[in-house]
């Protein structure tokens, strides 16, 4: 079965009250750069180092995002 949080976050399905407010710039670029990294670590199989490589960023700014977007790369 494939549920919503499957998909990637613009695919997934906005609540009404969502989509009456508009999202700011800063929103929607955390969201497009959150996607990103949580496409990276899923082909990365959770591995960091090689996230980061893809992403073209150090993997300390790679933990840096992790945390701030509250991503849990072993889940993934």
């Amino acid at each position: 079965m494939i549920r919503s949080e499957h998909l990637p976050p613009s695919l997934q399905m906005i609540s009404k009250k969502e989509s009456a407010t508009k999202a700011s710039l800063t929103e929607i670029i955390a969201n497009k750069e959150r996607e990103l990294i949580v496409d990276a670590l899923k082909k990365a199989g959770g591995r960091q180092r090689s996230a980061a490589a893809e992403l073209g960023i150090t993997e300390r700014i790679l933990g840096y995002k992790i945390k701030k977007y509250n991503i849990h790369p072993k889940y993934l």
